[in-house]
């Protein structure tokens, strides 16, 4: 009789389930990261008044930061999300909300980070970075739910 160890860890995530939502994940904060492009777009257009050139320009400047943030959410997806995965699933925190505050977090740090590293000019008034970092961290709290929800199926484990 195969009795299980009460030490035996669970199960890896597949490899063909992480693949889906690292994709899943990418695509999902690229897209975000688009609308929010297309919503300020439409703001300004309508506090200046030209909202058809200002959704046009929209459209045109959230396909370019789809593009182009693609691969920057991919990167910080590999570097920093695998290995943070990897920790909530030692740990048992499989849930989409474990996956969420994670995302969250990280893309915050990882944001104003990078955006003092990339704009050290004024070092000692980060306001302008830490409300940018505070705008890109709801993205990336959807992003490790979308991770968590598709890599363990919506179930919150393997």
């Amino acid at each position: 009789m195969n009795v299980p160890s009460p030490h035996r860890h669970e199960p890896a995530v597949p490899p063909s389930r992480v693949a889906g939502a690292l994709i899943a994940g990418t695509l999902t904060g690229s897209s975000l990261l688009a609308a929010l492009i297309v919503a300020v777009m439409l703001i300004v257009g309508l506090l200046g008044g030209g909202l058809y050139e200002a959704l046009g320009g929209g459209l045109m400047l959230a396909a370019l930061f789809f593009l182009f943030s693609a691969p920057v959410w991919a990167a910080g997806l590999v570097v920093i999300g695998v290995p943070g995965w990897i920790g909530l699933h030692a740990l048992g925190w499989r849930s989409p909300w474990a996956g969420a505050a994670f995302g969250g977090v990280a893309t915050f740090i990882v944001a104003f980070a990078l955006g003092l590293r990339l704009y050290p000019e004024d070092p000692g008034k980060p306001w302008t970075l830490l409300l940018m970092a505070g705008v890109l961290a709801p993205i990336g709290a959807i992003v490790g739910r979308v991770v968590v929800m598709t890599a363990y199926d919506g179930r919150g484990a393997a």
